[in-house]
């Protein structure tokens, strides 16, 4: 539906990743919404995908740092869910060129953990790095939010290239970030629950024991294409261990390009994501999950698809009525362009992510 009222000026303000902060937005001064319905077959699907499962939600347009109401309910604590549309991207945040990214299978390794299970009949460990805030002291009485960024394919992860490419961005990362790393080229991070229960549960947990300087209130669930699937499939079934999720480029995590070759894409299986049943209930007094964040690119394959899977797990274990979410659909994006854009052209995440201010 649309919102009534006079149009007025967009908001000057990146938004965050949770609706529940997003400012008071103006309703948008023409119907912008059309236009993007009528850009690409994928975006049509998309927006019909979305309206049909959340038809009163806010949709946003974000354009730079000026958003507006495009249509459905203003965001807010009491609607905490969002669509956002972002056709010109903010600027680049951090000065990291493709020809510098560093593939983590070649960087060096500065702890392993001792992994379990099935895994552990592969290897007896697996990587991981941390790298600590230089802009802060992590202390007990003053603790630092943890991210916890899981790779793609490719094994690179954003957050670390920002921090060790770029000194101005490294200096006002406010969090501790931990990157995990699957160096088995073989080995896919959701597949059969092996790498979550065997490696980054009790790796999270560990870390969190050892130092308690960590906010165990604040860690965040992140990662990229293949990683993204982890991150979901971490927040979701360990709700009462991780805060936040942010998927970028979201993928079921079991899956890369080159998989499937009769598919010109990341292959995608609704049947990967975590089931409604295996979710624990959303009363849990332990429960500390708040938002998720899903980022996806206009050129992606499956998006209708991804938009109705995930809503439908949500909905059916009820997680969306005490979790806050918000879908970024970023215009002109493919697969991998969309994760950049999201980690490495959005202020307000990047805040959330250095320091979790947002």
């Amino acid at each position: 539906m649309q919102i009534a009222g006079q149009p007025s000026a967009p908001a000057k303000i990146s938004l965050p990743p949770n609706p529940e902060n997003f400012p008071v937005l103006p309703r948008c001064a023409s119907d912008k919404l059309s236009d993007w319905a009528a850009r690409v077959n994928t975006t049509a699907a998309f927006l019909d995908a979305w309206k049909s499962k959340r038809p009163s939600a806010g949709i946003v347009q974000a354009d730079g740092e000026d958003s507006c109401l495009l249509a459905g309910r203003r965001p807010s604590k009491d609607a905490n869910v969002a669509l956002s549309l972002v056709k010109n991207p903010e600027e680049e945040l951090c000065n990291v060129k493709e020809e510098l990214a560093q593939n983590l299978a070649a960087a060096p390794a500065n702890s392993s953990f001792t992994v379990f299970g099935n895994m552990a009949t592969r290897a007896p460990s697996r990587r991981y790095q941390v790298i600590m805030p230089t802009g802060r002291k992590c202390e007990v009485n003053n603790k630092c939010p943890v991210l916890m960024f899981f790779h793609g394919c490719g094994r690179n992860a954003m957050p670390h290239d920002q921090f060790v490419f770029d000194s101005k961005c490294g200096a006002n990362l406010e969090s501790v970030v931990v990157l995990p790393w699957l160096d088995d080229e073989n080995e896919r991070w959701t597949l059969k629950g092996e790498a979550l229960h065997e490696f980054v549960v009790p790796l999270t947990k560990q870390l969190l024991k050892a130092h308690p300087e960590l906010d165990g209130d604040r860690v965040t669930v992140a990662g990229a294409s293949l990683g993204s699937g982890m991150a979901m499939q971490a927040g979701l079934l360990h709700p009462d261990l991780f805060s936040a999720v942010v998927a970028g480029g979201l993928a079921d995590g079991s899956h890369c390009a080159g998989d499937d070759p009769t598919t010109p894409a990341v292959p995608f299986d609704a049947k990967k994501l975590p089931s409604a049943a295996a979710i624990p209930t959303v009363d849990s007094k332990n429960w500390k999950l708040k938002s998720i964040t899903i980022i996806m690119g206009e050129k992606e394959l499956f998006l209708d698809e991804k938009v109705t899977a995930i809503l439908d797990v949500l909905d059916e274990s009820k997680v969306s009525e005490k979790v806050g979410l918000h879908m970024r659909l970023y215009g002109d994006a493919n697969h991998p362009q969309c994760s950049i854009m999201g980690f490495n052209q959005w202020q307000g995440l990047h805040q959330f992510f250095w320091g979790q201010k947002a």
